[in-house]
């Protein structure tokens, strides 16, 4: 089923099935709804103070000061101890997945990595990119089909890893809700990330988004495509039940990744330079000045 609040009243609506997805139509005529509870009302949000990456070595750094603003001028410094591929950052904490697809959790920057592939068979083909939300406590992640997965329980140390309906390229989880690029290349969002139901965002028409990040919590979306283009978009997604329009704006570079944390994004290019914008509305990025002349990541995540 999938949910969504219109006029201060919660409606429950049938899905079909398309593209391998659990998705649903953008209209909510045709279907048959039922009214319930409201949605959960929250309030902490994603700080914009923690920026983490790695970098071609599979280094993983991190800056949590001066990583935004008008003057934003990041120290990094490295975190020792687990070599990975790809790191997600929330909330001072961390997850990541090294180059044979294990999982790895860090509680804070001066802890100790710990493997958090939880019970034999949980993962049978490890994950190739994780997102971790420390606020609410849970991650998601995807193996190298685009299986999708998520925890919820005892992440730190043997999460509940459990399979969902869906195969995505991507996938970006905030708020207790979710977006990914699905291996057909569209833009997908479900307001429950643990419910395998996917809605259709269809208004980007081609099939060629490659990357996605999502900030739930100050309702905005970032995403990238194959000819290096980017879009975003806004609305309160679980509420309206709206297909939502996208705006391009201007990239610096060929990027390689791409984060958003509220209306400010990093991101990394081809070169693995790292680029910040302090509002993607405006679409101007600059390369953070480093003291060391140390300026390099591959991937970047940023909340």
């Amino acid at each position: 089923m999938f949910k969504f609040k219109k006029n201060d009243n919660l409606f429950t609506c049938t899905p079909i099935i398309m593209n391998g997805l659990n998705q649903h139509s953008n209209q909510v005529n045709g279907y048959v709804c039922t009214m319930g509870n409201e949605f959960e009302n929250f309030e902490n949000t994603p700080s914009g103070n923690f920026v983490i990456g790695v970098n071609g070595n599979n280094d993983v750094y991190y800056s949590n000061a001066n990583v935004s603003g008008p003057s934003v001028n990041p120290t990094w410094q490295q975190i020792n101890g687990q070599s990975l591929v790809q790191v997600s950052g929330s909330n001072g904490a961390a997850c990541g997945v090294d180059k044979e697809g294990s999982v790895y959790y860090l509680a804070n920057v001066s802890s100790t990595w710990v493997n958090i592939n939880g019970a034999s068979g949980l993962l049978p083909n490890g994950l190739k990119q994780v997102s971790f939300d420390g606020i609410k406590g849970n991650i998601m992640g995807i193996d190298s089909a685009g299986k999708i997965y998520y925890a919820n329980a005892n992440i730190t140390t043997n999460p509940n890893w459990t399979s969902v309906m869906g195969r995505l390229r991507s996938i970006s989880l905030s708020n207790n809700q979710a977006m990914g690029v699905g291996n057909d290349g569209f833009v997908y969002y479900t307001p429950n990330y643990s419910s395998g139901n996917w809605l259709l965002f269809n208004t980007l028409k081609t099939r060629g988004q490659t990357q996605i990040s999502f900030d739930g919590y100050n309702n905005i979306a970032l995403v990238l495509n194959y000819n290096n283009v980017l879009y975003y978009t806004t609305g309160d997604f679980n509420k309206t039940f709206s297909n939502p329009s996208w705006k391009q704006i201007n990239n610096p570079a060929v990027l390689k990744s791409i984060s958003l944390s509220n209306k400010r994004a990093y991101a990394t290019d081809n070169e693995s330079k790292i680029w910040y914008c302090d509002d993607i509305t405006s679409g101007k990025w600059v390369n953070p000045p480093d003291e060391n002349n140390w300026n390099r990541l591959a991937q970047v995540s940023f909340q």
